[in-house]
């Protein structure tokens, strides 16, 4: 059994390797680009498993709402809870003109 030492540690390497890609994701997009995505990030709840990609998850949400992202790809499960209000899922975000996304996962 693995102790809460462990998991912790984990937690703090998927933390840096969460930063690197970001600050990868940051050089790749403009200001008000990273800006959008990290807002995206703060309103997504638990957000974990950063990664680029080379195709989106989901279906294309938010068409029109940002002003430097073409929109958030979802897909989304609900997740249970009590009222069924809790979901969980994947967003992907165009960051390049290569097909390159930026994806993670997220439980609300």
């Amino acid at each position: 059994m693995k102790t809460t030492e462990y998991w912790i540690n984990e937690e703090k390497k998927q933390e840096l390797e969460n930063k690197k890609i970001l600050e990868l994701v940051k050089s790749k997009v403009s200001e008000g680009a990273f800006e959008e995505i990290e807002f995206n990030l703060n309103e997504s709840g638990y957000v974990y498993d950063f990664k680029i990609t080379d195709k989106p998850l989901g279906d294309l949400q938010g068409v029109g709402y940002y002003e430097f992202i073409e929109g958030v790809y979802v897909d989304q499960t609900t997740n249970g809870g009590y009222t069924e209000d809790e979901f969980a899922g994947t967003c992907s975000i165009k960051i390049s003109e290569k097909n390159e996304y930026f994806q993670f996962s997220y439980s609300m």
